[in-house]
Parts: C-alpha cells; structure tokens; sequence
C-alpha cells in the first residue's frame, strides 16, 4: 500500500534518522510517526490533516506544516489551504475508515508458523548443560533406568558444561538464570518433572537430543586430539594457538611487531606498504604525544626542529622494518635516530614517568638474588573490594575456584588483579596486572578524573603488560550520549598507554578469562628463573630508571619486585611527591583543567616559585596577569585566560 504523503513522510523520515543519529529521546515519536504516515493511503490537502493518525499530536503537526510551506515556497507551489467543511468531513471519513482497517487487521490473531527442526540447545548454554547433565546421570545408572536429578544435583552436574551462572543473573537488572532455561526445556517437551520436591527426567525426545549433542561433542573431541594446545612462552613472537590467551604486548614498541597481523612475505606491495604506513602513523603518534595526556606527573614533551627530525628518523625506521616483515632495515637504509633519546625520553610505558629534566641516577653493581624453577608457584591475587553485589561478594573467587583457580584475596593499591611468584611467605609480583571496569564505573570514571589518574598510577607501577578489562553493561541515559567518550576512552588506552584492552560480555566472562589467563601464566614460567631486586634499591622517584638500568646492564634477565616493596612504592599516599600535590592544588582552581595545571607547572615548578613569583611583581595588573603571560605560548587547548590567571592570583596571593 502506496503512502498518499510522500512528502510529509520524506519530513519525518529525515527527522526521525537525525534524532536517532544524535540520541534524543523524540527518536521512538518520531518513529511511530513516520510508520504511521508511511500505512496511510489518503493524501491529505493540508498536513494539519495528520493529526488524525495514532502517533501525531499537535507539536509533530505544526512542524509539519512550517516544513511544508517552506517546501512550497522554494519550489513555487501554492500554499496549502487547512480543508473546511464537507472536504474535510470527507478527508476525516477516509482516515476513520483506514483507522478501522488497521484496528481490525490488528484484531485478527496472527498464524504462527508451525516448525518441523529439532530444538537443538547452543554450545554451552543452560539447555544444553542440562540436558547433558541428565544423559549423563542416566547412562551412569547401574540398572539402565533414569535416576531423576533434583534441581541442585543438575546444577552441581551442568555449571563446568556451562558459560551462563545458574545462581546468580548476569546484571543486576535481570532476574533470569541458567536455570530459568529449565521452562524452555519442559515446554519443548525434552525434560518433565515428577514428584515433590519434583525430580527431573529426560524424554524420548530429550534422549535423541542429548544423543546428538554427545555425538557431537566426541567428534570435536577426535578431531582436537582431546588436548588442548599448550601456551607459548612470554618470549614467543608468533601468535598464541586457538584455545589460549594471546600475550599483550610488553611495551609500547612491541606494537610495531607484525606478528598480531600475520606474515607479511605473503602479501602483495600494497598491502605491505599499507601496513607499514599505519605501523608508521601509530608510532608518529606515541612518540608526539607520549607523556601529553592529563595523567598527573608526566611531563609534557617540547618538541624542537631537532626533536621532531629525530622523530621523523625513527618513524622511518620503524616504516622500514614493517616492510622488511619485522627485521632491521637493509644496509645503506635508515639508521638509528642519534638523537631519539634526548628528544623522547618518554616513549615507553617502562619508563614513561622519567621526565626530560631528571638526571639519570647511578646505582651500585650488585648479584641478584635467584628463585629456581621449582621453588615458586603462580598465584593470582584479587583485590578483595571487586564483588558482583553488595549481596554477592564472594561471586569471583567462588567461581574462580570452580573453574581450577584458587585467589588470594587482599586489599591491592593498585589495579584489580595481579600474579605472583610465591615462595613460602615470600611474594613477587610478576609482569601482568588487569584493571577491571564494568561499562557504567568506566563513564563514571571517565567523567570524575579516575580514569586518568588509575592509568597514571598503572603506567607508574613499572609492570610492563597492563590488561584492561572493560564489561559490557545494559545503560540507561548515558549510553546514548556517552558513546564517543567511551570510544576515545578505549583507543587513548590502547595507542597512547600501550595497554591491552580485552572487551568481555558478561563478569562470568571475565572470570574464564582470569582463569585461562592463571593457567597459561603457570605454564609460561614453567622452569624459568626469576631474578630478584634488592629492596634498598628501590625508591619511588628512581624506580623508573632502576628497571631500565637492570635491563641494560643485565640483559635477557627479567627483574622482579617484592610484593610489600611493590604496594609501598605505588601506595596513592605513600608515593606523593609535591609535583603530584602541586598539581592537585592547582586544579582546584575553577577552570583549570589538568592540561592547564601541567602548563602552568612549567613555569612555576612549585609553590613556593609560584609564590615568590607573586612578590616579585610590582602591582595588581601585574600579578592578574602573571599565569596569563606565562603560559601565552601554550598550544589552544592549555592555554590560560585572563579570567583563569586573575582566580590563580586571588588563591596563591593570600598565601603570601
């Protein structure tokens, strides 16, 4: 049925799909307006005329009509006339009659069509563990006969064949389990219950399926060997096999490897020139801007004529060694950046805290103390404050435990979960850290400052592989207008932190994924040693240049921290120098946005030059202006208005 306005359907059509681009909530009126417009078959001589259709009220109306007169204007069409008396009894009688039409199809029940497939339950859901749990209680009866499972015995049996929980839903909005899938299963005939409390049985129809889903898993079972393939190394640059968890990269330059996009001797020039062009880009990008976030401490990178060739060096060098399949560039190529090191002393996450100014420190030779394989084992620890619910706390380390994982939970100062090498009561922190956020605490985050501040203090840990678990959540208002910042948030976290993002469906994922992540840890440092730094070495200014000491001057040794030394060099209190405090004093200022308070640091280091720099001048205009001029070369975004630089002084000015 032909639309009798195609027009006005155009209007609606046109406003309805910038309301659904842009989020607004007259997105679902404008809808039903349209589809409504779209069913009706009278034309209409005047748009006030729609108002008789479901969905269009007064407001859609007038809008109509001032879009449909400036329509007649352009294109040199009479105005349109609002219809009066037996026209528009006529019209009126017509859209009554279309109304009684759509009333009376609605009436009508709908056949549904009956289907003849077998219901077959998906791998590893709620159905399917069911029903496997049941054959399985009834090939293992001694007499042949079903046994009849009560509810608690199928879920003991069902929940390790199963990735959905059968106690608790998967958000806090929902109240269906893995269990709820029992009603499916009794209404399609393939489980009845019997007796009270009732027990459950398998028919003749559950028994086929159940026979084709055991069929099927023994197939898979041949054809894998029924093994699963063994974790690579840490060390390993090919990509991890099907069925274990891929490594994060170990620092940022690790992502100019190829190994994460397969071979390139296979491919033809463009593509490898595509390749190496994006390798390019990407690592243009961290070298500009490493350090150039509003994380607290890191200090913002000047970039001369001199820094920039080194740049541009080194990202064509990298661009060369993408061509090359990951190998060093041909001879007579590009050589290394002789001053990349003065120009970017910032460029990986191992020591992005080490700042431009800082004199690199000596450290005195020493012999690391040695754990030999077999004199530690792996261990994962949780930080006991991640719960499911207020109501459900020990959600995590219940299934963790359920799925071969048993955690250590304790308070952790930074991060959620992290690996240990434990050797009687002595603990070392390993090389992989997870921070977890659910989709709504990472908005929340994101619009509070912890989400600059947490990756500040991960970056500052010195653990080289940070994995950042982001959970998909149902939103309510704040999915719709928060979108884009959720995006930036996770490609920000990715190219200019360097972390590894991992996007989960459900917490229960999540925890497969700790638990994967626990076993391949254990078999990658299966007989590996682990050299230890001394504690009196460490303090929090220098910890950065320490790591980067030890790699240099021990080579292909991996270093590791003591648990305790761990948590008091990246305690939030314990390792606040006054560059941190500063900072947060000036943001306290109204308008003074953390890039703005990083600018002003560069003028005045500290408080006390800040201050003192006040004295100094000569009057009021002076001192209004002072912040004002000194970051006058600033690029836009950090630049300080006269308004911001007159509030620093009635703060700071008091003081003296």
């Amino acid at each position: 049925m032909a639309c009798g306005n195609p027009i006005l359907l155009d209007f609606l059509h046109r406003w309805w799909e910038d309301a659904r681009e842009h989020g607004y909530k007259k997105a679902t009126a404008l809808k039903r307006a349209h589809d409504s417009m779209r069913a009706c078959p009278v034309a209409f001589s005047h748009p006030s005329e729609a108002q008789q259709l479901s969905g269009i009220g007064p407001a859609i109306v007038e809008r109509l009509t001032r879009a449909y007169e400036a329509y007649c204007r352009e294109h040199d069409l009479p105005a349109p006339v609002r219809p009066r008396g037996a026209k528009r009894r006529a019209n009126a009688d017509a859209i009554d009659a279309h109304n009684a039409d759509l009333l009376e199809q609605a009436a009508q029940p709908k056949k549904r069509k009956s289907s003849t497939r077998t219901y077959v339950p998906q791998m590893r859901s709620a159905p399917y563990a069911i029903l496997l749990a049941l054959y399985d209680a009834e090939r293992a009866a001694p007499d042949g006969r079903a046994p009849g499972l009560l509810k608690q015995h199928i879920i003991n049996a069902a929940q390790p064949l199963c990735d959905v929980s059968f106690d608790a839903p998967e958000n806090n909005r929902s109240f269906y389990t893995g269990w709820s899938s029992m009603k499916t299963l009794v209404g399609r005939n393939l489980v009845y219950p019997k007796g009270h409390p009732p027990r459950y049985f398998l028919t003749e129809s559950g028994t086929e399926v159940a026979d084709g889903i055991q069929e099927a898993r023994k197939r898979a079972e041949a054809l894998d060997g029924g093994l699963a393939p063994p974790p690579p190394p840490p060390e390993a640059p090919a990509a991890a096999p099907a069925g274990s968890v891929r490594r994060p990269a170990r620092n940022a330059r690790d992502l100019d490897s190829h190994r994460d996009f397969g071979g390139l001797d296979d491919r033809s020039e463009a593509e490898k020139e595509k390749y190496a062009d994006m390798q390019a880009n990407r690592r243009r990008l961290q070298l500009l801007y490493s350090g150039a976030s509003t994380q607290y401490g890191v200090a913002l990178p000047t970039h001369t004529a001199a820094d920039l060739a080194a740049i541009d060096r080194e990202v064509e060098q990298v661009r060369q060694r993408s061509l090359n399949g990951g190998r060093a560039p041909p001879a007579g190529g590009v050589g290394p950046p002789p001053a990349a090191s003065a120009a970017a002393p910032a460029r990986t996450r191992s020591n992005s805290a080490i700042t431009a100014t800082e004199p690199a420190p000596v450290f005195a030779q020493f012999e690391p103390a040695v754990l030999r394989p077999g004199e530690y084992t792996v261990e994962l620890i949780l930080d006991n404050r991640e719960v499911r619910s207020k109501t459900d706390r020990e959600y995590l380390q219940n299934n963790l435990v359920t799925a071969g994982v048993t955690p250590t939970t304790r308070p952790l100062q930074v991060g959620d979960a992290l690996w240990v090498a434990r050797s009687g009561n002595r603990e070392f922190v390993l090389d992989y850290i997870v921070e977890r956020k659910r989709l709504d605490d990472l908005i929340s985050s994101i619009k509070d400052g912890r989400f600059q501040e947490q990756k500040f203090r991960l970056t500052k840990s010195g653990i080289p592989n940070v994995i950042y678990i982001i959970e998909s959540f149902s939103l309510g208002g704040d999915g719709t207008y928060m979108t884009e910042a959720i995006e930036t948030a996770i490609s920000s976290t990715q190219v200019v932190n360097g972390f590894f993002v991992k996007r989960t469906a459900k917490l229960d994922d999540t925890i497969r994924y700790l638990a994967r992540m626990t076993k391949m840890l254990r078999g990658a440092y299966l007989g590996k040693e682990l050299h230890i730094i001394p504690a009196d070495l460490v303090e929090s200014r220098s910890y950065a240049h320490l790591r980067e000491h030890l790699k240099t001057t021990y080579p292909g040794k991996d270093f590791y921290l003591g648990y305790d030394m761990f948590s008091s060099l990246v305690n939030k209190s314990g390792s606040t120098t006054l560059r941190d405090v500063f900072l947060k004093m000036l943001m306290c200022v109204r308008g003074m946005s953390a890039e703005r308070a990083l600018e002003v640091q560069r003028s005045f280091a500290t408080p006390a030059a800040l201050v003192e720099a006040f004295v100094n001048c000569g009057d009021d205009a002076e001192r209004d202006n002072l912040v004002l001029e000194a970051c006058q070369n600033a690029i836009a975004r950090r630049k300080i208005s006269g308004v911001v630089s007159k509030k620093v002084k009635e703060v700071w000015w008091g003081v003296a």
